[in-house]
């Protein structure tokens, strides 16, 4: 039910958000995780404002369909500088989500499912499956930002435009994906 509520639960405030991005002067960075991307959805959802621009939105473990550029994020790529999506191939949250819904999820699919995200220059996907910085084994991962010292690095750098080192940690692995090292 809550899957289900949470992207009216985004529209609901979609009035308000926009009036904060539109803000002038400000930087807009976006940082969602799991179900937030389906509130973010209804924030977003019909906006094809150019007076809202993002800097960078860090989508991780995200819970959308994977389609959703196509769909409710269909604008995004036009009004972000940078997406960048964290993808964890054994999510095992977003495994029984994918099972429920019996769609592909953009947290867990993006690499092995996304070619149609090709198509956009500032969007990235970056496979963190076997990111050397994990610290511990953790159950679902899910939360694997929270605790991930590398990937916790890449979105500081993301986030302050600091992207002189990521060559250090990322691997090209084709256009718009890394991986971890």
């Amino acid at each position: 039910k809550s899957w289900a509520a949470s992207v009216n639960q985004g529209a609901s405030i979609q009035e308000l958000m926009l009036t904060l991005w539109a803000a002038e002067g400000k930087i807009s960075h976006v940082l969602a995780h799991s179900m937030g991307h389906r509130i973010l959805e209804g924030m977003v959802k019909g906006v094809n404002n150019q007076a809202i621009s993002f800097q960078n939105l860090v989508f991780v473990g995200s819970d959308s369909d994977l389609s959703v550029f196509n769909e409710n994020f269909k604008t995004l790529p036009f009004l972000s500088q940078k997406i960048v999506i964290y993808n964890h191939q054994k999510d095992r949250l977003l495994c029984v989500s994918a099972k429920k819904h019996d769609r592909l999820r953009l947290g867990l699919h993006a690499i092995a499912e996304g070619d149609y995200l090709l198509k956009f220059d500032n969007l990235e996907r970056i496979d963190v499956t076997h990111s050397p910085g994990q610290r511990f084994l953790k159950i679902t991962n899910h939360s694997y930002f929270k605790n991930d010292s590398i990937v916790l690095k890449d979105i500081k750098a993301v986030i302050a435009n600091d992207l002189s080192d990521r060559d250090q940690w990322l691997m090209p692995k084709g256009k718009n994906l890394w991986e971890l090292r």
